[in-house]
Protein backbone atom coordinates (compact mmCIF):
# COMPACT_ATOMS: atom_id res chain seq x y z
CA UNK A 1 0.00 0.00 0.00
CA UNK A 2 1.17 3.53 -0.73
CA UNK A 3 -0.26 5.13 2.37
CA UNK A 4 1.15 4.60 5.87
CA UNK A 5 -0.84 2.59 8.39
CA UNK A 6 -1.83 5.76 10.26
CA UNK A 7 -3.11 7.44 7.10
CA UNK A 8 -4.94 4.22 6.16
CA UNK A 9 -6.74 4.21 9.51
CA UNK A 10 -7.57 7.91 9.14
CA UNK A 11 -9.06 7.29 5.67
CA UNK A 12 -11.17 4.40 6.98
CA UNK A 13 -12.42 6.54 9.87
CA UNK A 14 -13.22 9.47 7.58
CA UNK A 15 -15.23 7.14 5.33
CA UNK A 16 -17.07 5.81 8.38
CA UNK A 17 -17.97 9.33 9.54
CA UNK A 18 -18.97 10.30 6.00
CA UNK A 19 -21.42 7.39 5.81
CA UNK A 20 -22.54 7.55 9.44
CA UNK A 21 -26.28 7.87 9.83
CA UNK A 22 -25.85 9.42 13.28
CA UNK A 23 -23.06 11.93 12.68
CA UNK A 24 -23.88 12.69 9.05
CA UNK A 25 -27.65 12.22 8.93
CA UNK A 26 -28.03 14.85 6.20
CA UNK A 27 -25.41 13.26 3.94
CA UNK A 28 -23.45 16.51 3.83
CA UNK A 29 -20.81 17.22 1.22
CA UNK A 30 -18.60 19.21 3.59
CA UNK A 31 -17.91 16.27 5.91
CA UNK A 32 -16.16 14.63 2.98
CA UNK A 33 -13.49 17.36 2.96
CA UNK A 34 -11.53 15.35 5.53
CA UNK A 35 -11.36 12.46 3.05
CA UNK A 36 -10.20 14.88 0.35
CA UNK A 37 -7.35 16.17 2.51
CA UNK A 38 -6.27 12.65 3.45
CA UNK A 39 -6.42 11.52 -0.18
CA UNK A 40 -4.15 14.38 -1.23
CA UNK A 41 -1.89 13.71 1.76
CA UNK A 42 -1.20 10.25 0.37
CA UNK A 43 -0.18 11.83 -2.93
CA UNK A 44 2.41 14.12 -1.30
CA UNK A 45 3.69 11.92 1.53
CA UNK A 46 7.41 12.58 1.88
CA UNK A 47 7.11 15.78 -0.15
CA UNK A 48 5.49 18.04 2.44
CA UNK A 49 8.46 20.40 2.04
CA UNK A 50 7.27 21.16 -1.49
CA UNK A 51 3.47 20.87 -1.55
CA UNK A 52 0.70 21.94 0.76
CA UNK A 53 -3.05 21.29 0.73
CA UNK A 54 -5.46 24.22 0.62
CA UNK A 55 -9.21 23.72 1.16
CA UNK A 56 -11.45 26.43 -0.31
CA UNK A 57 -8.73 27.79 -2.59
CA UNK A 58 -9.89 30.92 -4.49
CA UNK A 59 -9.31 31.22 -8.23
CA UNK A 60 -10.57 34.17 -10.23
CA UNK A 61 -10.09 36.40 -13.26
CA UNK A 62 -10.13 40.16 -13.23
CA UNK A 63 -9.54 43.14 -15.53
CA UNK A 64 -6.69 44.08 -13.20
CA UNK A 65 -4.83 40.84 -13.89
CA UNK A 66 -2.76 42.56 -16.58
CA UNK A 67 -1.51 45.16 -14.09
CA UNK A 68 -0.62 43.23 -10.94
CA UNK A 69 1.08 45.35 -8.29
CA UNK A 70 3.24 43.33 -5.87
CA UNK A 71 3.48 46.22 -3.39
CA UNK A 72 -0.16 47.08 -2.73
CA UNK A 73 -3.30 45.40 -1.48
CA UNK A 74 -5.85 46.05 -4.21
CA UNK A 75 -9.61 45.78 -3.69
CA UNK A 76 -11.17 44.52 -6.88
CA UNK A 77 -14.95 44.56 -7.14
CA UNK A 78 -14.82 43.33 -10.75
CA UNK A 79 -13.00 40.08 -9.95
CA UNK A 80 -15.08 36.99 -10.74
CA UNK A 81 -14.15 33.58 -9.43
CA UNK A 82 -14.92 30.64 -7.19
CA UNK A 83 -13.59 28.68 -4.26
CA UNK A 84 -12.29 25.23 -5.12
CA UNK A 85 -13.18 22.60 -2.52
CA UNK A 86 -9.60 21.32 -2.23
CA UNK A 87 -6.43 22.24 -4.10
CA UNK A 88 -2.83 21.08 -4.03
CA UNK A 89 -0.36 23.97 -4.20
CA UNK A 90 3.32 24.29 -5.05
CA UNK A 91 4.81 27.69 -4.21
CA UNK A 92 8.14 28.69 -5.77
CA UNK A 93 10.06 31.45 -4.08
CA UNK A 94 13.24 33.50 -4.13
CA UNK A 95 15.01 34.99 -1.15
CA UNK A 96 15.07 38.77 -0.89
CA UNK A 97 15.93 41.48 1.62
CA UNK A 98 19.13 39.73 2.69
CA UNK A 99 22.80 39.90 1.74
CA UNK A 100 23.51 36.21 2.24
CA UNK A 101 24.36 34.09 -0.78
CA UNK A 102 23.10 30.78 0.63
CA UNK A 103 20.54 28.80 -1.35
CA UNK A 104 16.85 28.59 -0.56
CA UNK A 105 17.36 25.02 0.67
CA UNK A 106 20.12 26.14 3.08
CA UNK A 107 17.95 29.00 4.28
CA UNK A 108 15.10 26.58 5.04
CA UNK A 109 17.41 24.20 6.91
CA UNK A 110 18.90 27.00 9.02
CA UNK A 111 15.50 28.50 9.73
CA UNK A 112 14.22 25.10 10.87
CA UNK A 113 17.22 24.65 13.14
CA UNK A 114 16.76 28.12 14.68
CA UNK A 115 12.93 27.92 14.70
CA UNK A 116 12.98 31.06 12.58
CA UNK A 117 9.41 31.24 11.28
CA UNK A 118 9.95 34.86 10.28
CA UNK A 119 11.86 33.57 7.26
CA UNK A 120 8.62 34.01 5.31
CA UNK A 121 9.15 37.79 5.42
CA UNK A 122 12.41 37.31 3.48
CA UNK A 123 10.73 35.36 0.67
CA UNK A 124 8.97 36.43 -2.48
CA UNK A 125 6.64 33.96 -4.17
CA UNK A 126 7.64 34.02 -7.83
CA UNK A 127 5.09 31.49 -9.04
CA UNK A 128 2.26 29.43 -7.61
CA UNK A 129 1.32 26.19 -9.32
CA UNK A 130 -1.86 24.22 -8.65
CA UNK A 131 -1.17 20.61 -9.68
CA UNK A 132 -4.56 19.28 -8.49
CA UNK A 133 -8.07 20.72 -8.26
CA UNK A 134 -10.78 18.72 -6.53
CA UNK A 135 -14.51 19.40 -6.49
CA UNK A 136 -16.47 17.31 -4.00
CA UNK A 137 -20.16 16.44 -3.97
CA UNK A 138 -22.34 14.40 -1.66
CA UNK A 139 -22.08 10.64 -1.78
CA UNK A 140 -24.90 8.55 -3.29
CA UNK A 141 -28.13 8.17 -1.38
CA UNK A 142 -28.03 5.51 1.32
CA UNK A 143 -31.71 4.62 0.97
CA UNK A 144 -32.35 4.12 -2.75
CA UNK A 145 -35.71 2.66 -3.61
CA UNK A 146 -34.14 0.68 -6.45
CA UNK A 147 -30.98 0.18 -8.48
CA UNK A 148 -31.86 2.99 -10.89
CA UNK A 149 -32.05 5.58 -8.11
CA UNK A 150 -28.76 4.37 -6.64
CA UNK A 151 -27.09 4.54 -10.05
CA UNK A 152 -28.46 7.98 -10.83
CA UNK A 153 -27.39 9.36 -7.44
CA UNK A 154 -23.79 8.43 -8.25
CA UNK A 155 -23.91 9.70 -11.83
CA UNK A 156 -25.63 13.01 -11.09
CA UNK A 157 -23.30 14.02 -8.25
CA UNK A 158 -20.17 13.10 -10.20
CA UNK A 159 -21.56 14.93 -13.23
CA UNK A 160 -22.01 18.14 -11.25
CA UNK A 161 -18.51 17.80 -9.80
CA UNK A 162 -17.01 17.29 -13.26
CA UNK A 163 -18.71 20.35 -14.73
CA UNK A 164 -17.61 22.58 -11.86
CA UNK A 165 -14.01 21.41 -11.60
CA UNK A 166 -13.62 21.78 -15.37
CA UNK A 167 -14.78 25.40 -15.28
CA UNK A 168 -12.47 26.00 -12.32
CA UNK A 169 -9.57 24.61 -14.35
CA UNK A 170 -10.45 26.84 -17.29
CA UNK A 171 -10.42 29.88 -14.99
CA UNK A 172 -7.10 28.76 -13.52
CA UNK A 173 -5.37 28.38 -16.88
CA UNK A 174 -6.90 31.66 -18.10
CA UNK A 175 -5.40 33.66 -15.24
CA UNK A 176 -2.09 35.55 -15.72
CA UNK A 177 -1.16 34.44 -12.20
CA UNK A 178 -0.68 30.89 -13.47
CA UNK A 179 0.97 31.50 -16.84
CA UNK A 180 3.86 29.19 -15.90
CA UNK A 181 1.52 26.23 -15.38
CA UNK A 182 0.99 23.88 -18.31
CA UNK A 183 -1.47 21.32 -16.92
CA UNK A 184 -3.71 20.50 -13.98
CA UNK A 185 -5.13 17.22 -12.63
CA UNK A 186 -8.90 17.32 -12.07
CA UNK A 187 -10.63 15.21 -9.43
CA UNK A 188 -14.43 15.01 -9.48
CA UNK A 189 -15.54 13.23 -6.33
CA UNK A 190 -18.79 12.14 -4.68
CA UNK A 191 -18.51 10.26 -1.41
CA UNK A 192 -16.08 7.39 -1.98
CA UNK A 193 -16.31 7.61 -5.79
CA UNK A 194 -14.20 9.77 -8.07
CA UNK A 195 -13.14 10.38 -11.67
CA UNK A 196 -9.87 11.83 -12.99
CA UNK A 197 -9.01 14.04 -15.95
CA UNK A 198 -5.88 15.97 -16.92
CA UNK A 199 -6.26 19.30 -18.69
CA UNK A 200 -3.29 20.73 -20.57
CA UNK A 201 -2.99 24.29 -21.82
CA UNK A 202 -2.88 22.99 -25.41
CA UNK A 203 -6.33 21.37 -25.12
CA UNK A 204 -9.04 22.70 -27.42
CA UNK A 205 -11.26 23.20 -24.37
CA UNK A 206 -9.18 26.31 -23.64
CA UNK A 207 -9.68 27.97 -27.01
CA UNK A 208 -12.02 30.40 -25.26
CA UNK A 209 -11.69 32.02 -21.86
CA UNK A 210 -14.67 31.16 -19.61
CA UNK A 211 -17.28 33.87 -19.99
CA UNK A 212 -18.66 35.87 -17.08
CA UNK A 213 -21.90 33.93 -17.56
CA UNK A 214 -20.05 30.61 -17.13
CA UNK A 215 -18.46 31.89 -13.94
CA UNK A 216 -21.74 33.30 -12.60
CA UNK A 217 -23.46 29.97 -13.25
CA UNK A 218 -20.68 28.20 -11.39
CA UNK A 219 -20.98 30.55 -8.42
CA UNK A 220 -24.77 30.38 -8.30
CA UNK A 221 -24.77 26.63 -8.91
CA UNK A 222 -23.02 25.80 -5.65
CA UNK A 223 -25.18 23.38 -3.71
CA UNK A 224 -26.53 24.40 -0.35
CA UNK A 225 -25.13 21.10 0.95
CA UNK A 226 -28.34 20.10 2.72
CA UNK A 227 -29.03 16.41 2.41
CA UNK A 228 -32.33 14.67 1.86
CA UNK A 229 -31.93 11.50 3.91
CA UNK A 230 -34.61 11.19 6.56
CA UNK A 231 -32.32 9.82 9.25
CA UNK A 232 -32.16 12.66 11.76
CA UNK A 233 -34.25 10.80 14.33
CA UNK A 234 -32.68 12.78 17.18
CA UNK A 235 -33.02 16.17 15.48
CA UNK A 236 -35.47 17.78 17.96
CA UNK A 237 -33.28 16.76 20.89
CA UNK A 238 -30.09 17.96 19.25
CA UNK A 239 -31.57 21.39 18.68
CA UNK A 240 -32.16 21.93 22.38
CA UNK A 241 -29.35 19.75 23.74
CA UNK A 242 -27.73 22.75 25.46
CA UNK A 243 -30.38 22.38 28.14
CA UNK A 244 -29.34 19.91 30.80
CA UNK A 245 -32.57 17.93 30.82
CA UNK A 246 -32.69 17.48 27.08
CA UNK A 247 -28.99 16.65 27.00
CA UNK A 248 -29.54 13.75 29.41
CA UNK A 249 -32.52 12.60 27.38
CA UNK A 250 -30.41 12.64 24.27
CA UNK A 251 -27.61 10.64 25.93
CA UNK A 252 -30.13 8.13 27.27
CA UNK A 253 -31.73 7.79 23.84
CA UNK A 254 -28.35 7.21 22.28
CA UNK A 255 -27.52 4.57 24.90
CA UNK A 256 -30.81 2.79 24.23
CA UNK A 257 -30.12 2.85 20.51
CA UNK A 258 -26.63 1.42 21.08
CA UNK A 259 -28.04 -1.39 23.22
CA UNK A 260 -30.62 -2.05 20.52
CA UNK A 261 -27.91 -2.29 17.87
CA UNK A 262 -25.89 -4.66 20.07
CA UNK A 263 -28.93 -6.89 20.60
CA UNK A 264 -29.64 -6.94 16.87
CA UNK A 265 -26.00 -7.77 16.19
CA UNK A 266 -26.16 -10.65 18.66
CA UNK A 267 -29.36 -11.95 17.06
CA UNK A 268 -27.82 -11.63 13.59
CA UNK A 269 -24.74 -13.58 14.68
CA UNK A 270 -26.93 -16.28 16.21
CA UNK A 271 -28.98 -16.62 13.03
CA UNK A 272 -25.82 -16.64 10.94
CA UNK A 273 -24.44 -19.51 13.04
CA UNK A 274 -27.72 -21.37 12.68
CA UNK A 275 -27.65 -20.82 8.95
CA UNK A 276 -24.13 -22.17 8.68
CA UNK A 277 -24.99 -25.20 10.78
CA UNK A 278 -28.20 -26.08 8.97
CA UNK A 279 -27.24 -24.72 5.49
CA UNK A 280 -30.69 -23.29 5.04
CA UNK A 281 -30.64 -20.52 2.35
CA UNK A 282 -33.63 -18.75 3.88
CA UNK A 283 -31.92 -18.35 7.25
CA UNK A 284 -28.80 -17.05 5.52
CA UNK A 285 -30.85 -14.49 3.65
CA UNK A 286 -32.59 -13.41 6.86
CA UNK A 287 -29.27 -13.04 8.66
CA UNK A 288 -27.88 -10.91 5.87
CA UNK A 289 -31.02 -8.80 5.76
CA UNK A 290 -31.06 -8.21 9.49
CA UNK A 291 -27.33 -7.36 9.61
CA UNK A 292 -28.02 -4.38 7.36
CA UNK A 293 -29.82 -2.75 10.27
CA UNK A 294 -27.08 -3.59 12.77
CA UNK A 295 -24.33 -1.46 11.26
CA UNK A 296 -24.26 2.29 11.63
CA UNK A 297 -23.44 2.50 7.92
CA UNK A 298 -23.32 -0.64 5.84
CA UNK A 299 -21.76 -1.43 2.45
CA UNK A 300 -23.23 -0.05 -0.80
CA UNK A 301 -26.78 -1.35 -1.34
CA UNK A 302 -25.89 -2.80 -4.76
CA UNK A 303 -22.68 -4.59 -5.79
CA UNK A 304 -20.41 -3.12 -8.45
CA UNK A 305 -21.25 -5.88 -10.91
CA UNK A 306 -24.94 -5.03 -10.78
CA UNK A 307 -24.19 -1.32 -11.27
CA UNK A 308 -21.95 -2.17 -14.22
CA UNK A 309 -24.68 -4.26 -15.84
CA UNK A 310 -27.24 -1.49 -15.37
CA UNK A 311 -24.84 0.97 -17.02
CA UNK A 312 -24.52 -1.32 -20.04
CA UNK A 313 -28.29 -1.24 -20.45
CA UNK A 314 -28.69 2.50 -19.83
CA UNK A 315 -28.67 5.30 -22.41
CA UNK A 316 -25.53 6.71 -20.76
CA UNK A 317 -23.58 3.86 -22.30
CA UNK A 318 -23.73 5.54 -25.71
CA UNK A 319 -24.16 9.15 -24.64
CA UNK A 320 -20.75 10.00 -23.16
CA UNK A 321 -17.39 9.12 -24.67
CA UNK A 322 -15.08 7.11 -22.43
CA UNK A 323 -11.90 5.36 -23.42
CA UNK A 324 -13.32 2.12 -21.94
CA UNK A 325 -17.02 1.27 -22.35
CA UNK A 326 -17.47 0.59 -18.64
CA UNK A 327 -18.92 2.37 -15.63
CA UNK A 328 -16.01 1.43 -13.36
CA UNK A 329 -12.50 2.17 -14.62
CA UNK A 330 -10.31 -0.93 -15.14
CA UNK A 331 -6.73 -1.03 -13.90
CA UNK A 332 -4.47 1.27 -15.93
CA UNK A 333 -2.27 -0.12 -18.66
CA UNK A 334 1.47 -0.57 -18.05
CA UNK A 335 3.25 2.71 -18.61
CA UNK A 336 0.14 4.79 -17.99
CA UNK A 337 1.04 8.30 -16.82
CA UNK A 338 -0.41 11.73 -16.23
CA UNK A 339 0.86 12.72 -19.66
CA UNK A 340 -0.99 9.85 -21.37
CA UNK A 341 -4.17 10.81 -19.52
CA UNK A 342 -3.69 14.38 -20.75
CA UNK A 343 -3.61 13.11 -24.35
CA UNK A 344 -7.06 11.51 -24.16
CA UNK A 345 -9.49 13.03 -26.66
CA UNK A 346 -13.07 12.47 -27.70
CA UNK A 347 -12.80 11.64 -31.43
CA UNK A 348 -16.08 13.45 -32.14
CA UNK A 349 -15.75 16.46 -29.81
CA UNK A 350 -12.31 18.05 -29.69
CA UNK A 351 -13.25 20.41 -26.86
CA UNK A 352 -14.61 17.65 -24.64
CA UNK A 353 -12.34 16.82 -21.68
CA UNK A 354 -12.22 13.05 -21.16
CA UNK A 355 -12.49 11.80 -17.59
CA UNK A 356 -11.77 8.27 -16.50
CA UNK A 357 -14.65 6.04 -15.61
CA UNK A 358 -15.68 5.79 -11.96
CA UNK A 359 -13.08 4.76 -9.37
CA UNK A 360 -13.78 3.78 -5.77
CA UNK A 361 -11.45 4.87 -2.97
CA UNK A 362 -9.58 1.88 -1.54
CA UNK A 363 -9.93 -0.37 -4.59
CA UNK A 364 -6.93 -1.88 -6.37
CA UNK A 365 -7.73 0.37 -9.35
CA UNK A 366 -7.62 3.40 -7.07
CA UNK A 367 -4.25 2.31 -5.70
CA UNK A 368 -2.85 2.15 -9.24
CA UNK A 369 -4.08 5.62 -10.15
CA UNK A 370 -2.83 7.03 -6.86
CA UNK A 371 0.55 5.59 -7.84
CA UNK A 372 0.37 7.36 -11.23
CA UNK A 373 -0.44 10.73 -9.65
CA UNK A 374 2.17 10.20 -6.95
CA UNK A 375 4.85 9.52 -9.57
CA UNK A 376 3.92 12.85 -11.14
CA UNK A 377 4.06 14.80 -7.85
CA UNK A 378 7.34 13.08 -6.92
CA UNK A 379 8.90 14.26 -10.18
CA UNK A 380 7.70 17.79 -9.49
CA UNK A 381 9.08 17.65 -5.95
CA UNK A 382 12.52 16.54 -7.15
CA UNK A 383 12.63 19.36 -9.70
CA UNK A 384 11.68 21.93 -7.05
CA UNK A 385 14.37 20.69 -4.66
CA UNK A 386 16.96 20.99 -7.43
CA UNK A 387 15.83 24.57 -8.06
CA UNK A 388 16.14 25.43 -4.37
CA UNK A 389 19.71 24.11 -4.25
Amino acid sequence: MIESSSIFVAIVLSLAVLSSMIFNPRRLEAIGYSLSVLFLQVLIAGHEDVFFICPQFPIYVSPQDTNLNPDNTMPDSRARGVYVDTALLLARCTRVRTNTACSIADAFRKAHQDRHFDLFSELDITSLEVPILEERKRGPTRHPKDLEEHFQSIVSELGKAQAQVLTQAEILLSSPRFLDQDSVILLATAGEYYRIAVLQRSHDALLEVPSSLDIDELIQGKDSDLGDDNEDFCGPLVQCSTLEKQRHQFVRRRREQEIGRQNKARDARAEARAARETSLPKLKARARQRSQFVLNAGPPPYPDGMIERYYELSDLFDREYRRYPAFFEPEPLPGESINSLAQLRDPKKNRHVVFTSVIRVGSSVSDKFVGIIRAYTTKMAHAERVRRD
